[in-house]
């Protein structure tokens, strides 16, 4: 890793500008550019699309040179700056104001595409319809319409990450970080040549906001904040998997959430999509579930996190310090109910200076019998609960076993 840096590529067109992250505005600041080709590029990386859009434009569907029309693309919300600006590091604080802070750059040629878009939605989920079935929540028309819709105000925000910040954030040198990204992936040699260029906007999925109530309270420390950080789970939130709680959780997080902003609050839901299988993904958390459900003793809750360590090497890949990035954006100081047990979150939360009041524990009666395996596992190890499980209850949570 003794590369010497290596000057620029000379191209001809539109020249670099220099990133001062940080900065109080966004033309103070500039605009990102992280693509290869580019001659303005001043950032490392590529967006999570980028392999499709290589075959896009290997297959002849896609001009190269194409330049996408952010005519009326613009925000329906606009979320002002916060004083917590200054302290983010894994995302672009002014990448949903693109258009309106580069608007002579992108006029001269500039390819300045912006990494936050923010739009109204209404969202259907059958357990708030059941809520509404029942009694437990009331139609309000405004949060919830008479058909059961949840009204939203959505972002959704690609990691653009201050290598500076975000190595200092975890705790390494920003050298080391760069080589163990570097050599780890085999991407973006760029990384190790080019130390002068401090932001990198990796290939890796981002996050959605949900936003219940009236935005512009969002942030208010007086006004009521309901709060879930979710974790991408697709088996269970797309297919209902019993074997952990993270639907149910998302549900009841929803459900309060509703409550809150029909109170006068905000609720707020915020979806990691690259933490699947714990940031492991897919196919080794499939691998953990068989080693659980072969285990000789029982799926118990006593070797839960044992499994993960023998097949993975690791119990959690999740990047915790950089998952409060977008409450920062929202200028979120207080958080009134955390609808999390996680005591990874919570610490995540106290080291960024947002103050959590109260943490709402999952219902009994939301967890599946089989998810008993992961919860009191959890609850062991250092989760939010107002019984710790003994080594007897560890022992003797045992889920289902696989069918012969």
């Amino acid at each position: 890793m003794s590369t010497p840096p290596r000057k620029p590529r000379q191209i001809s067109g539109p020249k670099p500008i220099p990133l001062q992250w940080g900065a109080a505005s966004a033309k103070a600041r500039g605009p990102v550019i992280p693509f290869f080709n580019d001659p303005a590029r001043n950032a490392i990386g590529g967006f999570v699309n980028g392999i499709q859009r290589a075959v896009a434009v290997a297959e002849g569907g896609l001009n190269p040179a194409y330049r996408a029309n952010l005519h009326n693309t613009h925000p329906t919300f606009m979320f002002e700056r916060s004083d917590r600006w200054k302290d983010i590091v894994s995302l672009d604080p002014f990448g949903h104001t693109v258009t309106e802070d580069f608007a002579d750059l992108l006029k001269k040629g500039y390819r300045i595409q912006p990494t936050i878009g923010v739009t109204q939605a209404q969202l259907t989920i059958p357990e708030v319809q059941q809520a509404m079935a029942d009694g437990t929540l009331k139609p309000d028309g405004k949060v919830l319409t008479w058909a059961g819709k949840i009204v939203v105000t959505k972002a959704y925000i690609d990691q653009v990450w201050h290598l500076p910040g975000v190595a200092k954030r975890l705790g390494v040198e920003e050298k080391h970080l760069r080589e163990t990204l570097y050599k780890e992936t085999g991407q973006y040699k760029d990384l190790i040549d080019r130390p002068d260029l401090d932001v990198f906007v990796p290939p890796i999925a981002g996050t959605s906001v949900y936003i219940l109530g009236d935005p512009t309270k969002v942030g208010d420390p007086d006004v009521h904040h309901t709060v879930r950080i979710h974790d991408a789970c697709h088996a269970s939130d797309s297919w209902g998997s019993d074997i952990c709680t993270c639907r149910p959780y998302f549900v009841y997080a929803a459900l309060r959430c509703i409550e809150s902003a029909q109170n006068g609050g905000i609720g707020i839901l915020i979806y990691n999509h690259s933490t699947e299988g714990r940031a492991m993904g897919d196919v080794l958390k499939l691998l953990i579930y068989n080693a659980r459900k072969r285990d000789p003793e029982g799926d118990t809750a006593e070797r839960y996190f044992t499994h993960a360590e023998n097949v993975a090497g690791i119990k959690d890949m999740r990047i915790y310090s950089l998952s409060t990035d977008p409450l920062l954006w929202l200028g979120v100081t207080r958080i009134h109910h955390l609808c999390s047990m996680s005591n990874y979150k919570f610490n995540a939360l106290q080291q960024a200076g947002i103050e959590v009041i109260d943490r709402f524990e999952i219902p009994e009666e939301f967890i599946p019998a089989d998810a008993q395996v992961e919860i009191t596992a959890k609850k062991s190890d250092g989760y939010h609960t107002k019984a710790v499980p003994s080594d007897w209850e560890l022992s003797a949570t045992v889920g289902r076993s696989l069918t012969p």
